[in-house]
């Protein structure tokens, strides 16, 4: 994927909006760079927790390997890489992906948080003959290991 990243003044939409040109921020949305250099799914998590800004991701649109990366800003640059979860696929079975991975920071009990996940079929009818791959899953993170200081 190729994530990038907009601001608007606070509280009102409206306004010239920024973006972040790798480098920079710039008012030509033409020149807007990518937060990393990682092949990312398009469907992540930005969060802040404590000083650190996490990005939470698959790592390609349907890699099973869910990991975070921390940051100082909001957009990155994007360091300390680490697995949090790798989805199961039910007797690994190739017709069946994960998918849209994602932190729900209103879900953190005590030194863990909520991450869901969803599968599917490439074979449609997989679907009709079990109702059990076509829904959203969820399992909580262990927060150390997206920084043992958490």
């Amino acid at each position: 994927g190729r994530e990038n990243v907009a601001r608007y003044p606070k509280g009102n939409v409206r306004e010239t909006w920024e973006f972040y040109s790798g480098q920079g921020w710039t008012d030509d949305p033409n020149l807007t760079g990518a937060m990393g250099k990682m092949h990312a799914s398009e469907q992540f998590t930005v969060l802040k927790i404590k000083n650190t800004y996490v990005y939470i991701t698959q790592m390609d649109s349907f890699s099973r390997d869910v990991c975070s990366f921390t940051s100082e800003t909001p957009y990155g640059p994007w360091n300390n890489k680490s697995l949090l979860y790798t989805t199961p696929i039910p007797g690994e079975d190739k017709n069946l992906i994960t998918y849209n991975a994602i932190m729900h920071p209103q879900f953190i009990d005590k030194d863990r948080m909520l991450l869901s996940y969803n599968m599917n079929s490439f074979v449609l009818e997989d679907n009709f003959r079990n109702a059990d791959i076509y829904r959203p899953r969820f399992v909580w993170v262990p927060l150390k290991l997206i920084d043992p200081g958490f």
